[in-house]
């Protein structure tokens, strides 16, 4: 693990650790006690770690810069919690300083300034340039694209039940006759509004297992590379023969 993941872990850990107390400080001392974990372990002590190592920053490509943009798509989960968990509560705005600190960790992890191993700041990465069969890459596009929607359908989910939740009524009303229920509480909404709901919730739930599923039996069994760092079947059965060798 790099000096600078176990930096990272010490910031979400804080975060955490402000989330459990809920609301014992006030907005004004929560993110000032994140700038300064920011500041101070974030910025000049990993600074001061990377001046030791032999380092050099590799540059920036367009698919690195494309990786980045994606990864910020996390953002967007965030967001989609705001309905119901406002970050201008004290209770929950630790929540969202903790993901944040997860998505700038890993743009920057894309981008190549910080390394999740130690051994990537001392021993240059090694390029392997593999040949893939053409419907190998097509496959992995189409999950890709498939494994967006999902996740897309689970953001839009949360967000919309969230906005429609907290507009609800308390009371039946002769246009807000749906019950829509969250954690013991219920509200009632408009017809259209709860059949949208129920469809991106069941969207979710229909896609998120399906996607799992889908993506295990192409990375592990059919051999396509899905997951970094992660050795298919294939591939660990290759290395068990070379170790028996």
């Amino acid at each position: 693990m790099s000096y600078d993941f176990k930096l990272m872990f010490l910031y979400h850990g804080s975060m955490m650790l402000l989330f459990v107390t809920g609301q014992a400080l006030s907005l004004a001392a929560e993110l000032t006690i994140a700038a300064a974990l920011l500041v101070a372990a974030g910025t000049l002590l990993g600074i001061r770690h990377r001046r030791a190592t032999p380092w050099v920053w590799p540059g920036v490509s367009v698919s690195r810069l494309l990786g980045a943009a994606t990864v910020l798509l996390g953002g967007l989960f965030l967001f989609a919690a705001t309905p119901l968990f406002p970050p201008t509560n004290p209770g929950s705005l630790p929540w969202y300083l903790a993901g944040l600190g997860i998505i700038v960790f890993a743009t920057l992890n894309t981008l190549r300034l910080v390394a999740f191993a130690e051994a990537d700041y001392f021993t240059p990465p090694v390029v392997r340039r593999s040949v893939e069969l053409p419907w190998k890459k097509v496959v992995r596009l189409v999950y890709g694209i498939f494994f967006l929607v999902v996740w897309l359908d689970g953001v839009a989910s949360f967000y919309y039940f969230g906005t429609t939740f907290r507009d609800g009524s308390a009371v039946p009303t002769p246009a807000q006759t749906e019950p829509l229920w969250n954690h013991g509480k219920v509200v009632y909404v408009t017809p259209p509004q709860k059949r949208l709901v129920d469809t991106l919730q069941t969207g979710m739930a229909v896609g998120i297992p399906s996607a799992l599923l889908l993506g295990a039996i192409l990375h592990f069994i059919v051999g396509i590379k899905l997951i970094p760092n992660t050795p298919t079947l294939e591939e660990w059965r290759h290395r068990r023969e070379q170790g028996r060798g």
